[in-house]
């Protein structure tokens, strides 16, 4: 299959998804999780992602900021000392007893 047919069925895959509300309920349902997300690598516009890349850890600045829009729509971000101080909270209350 190329390149081009499998993005097709990728995006129609994901938009059936998002129209059945599938990612609204994930949303709802990890509501109060902390959710960690990484980036691996972000490149300009320009660069022509070779196809032997994992287009999944790879993505184009363009990319990157519409994912970035969805996510502070719908997620809150918080600092690295906010997901510190969380983590040693929970520590705390569940693990050291």
């Amino acid at each position: 299959m190329t390149k081009n047919i499998r993005r097709a069925i990728r995006q129609i895959y994901l938009m059936s998804l998002s129209t059945l509300g599938i990612f609204d309920f994930f949303r709802l349902k990890n509501k109060h999780k902390l959710l960690v997300m990484v980036y691996h690598d972000v490149v300009s516009d320009e660069y022509k992602i070779p196809d032997h890349y994992n287009y999944n850890t790879t993505i184009n600045k363009s990319t990157f900021k519409k994912q970035l829009s969805y996510l502070y729509r719908h997620y809150n971000f918080i600092t690295f000392s906010q997901f510190h101080n969380f983590s040693l909270l929970f520590y705390r209350k569940f693990i050291k007893k």
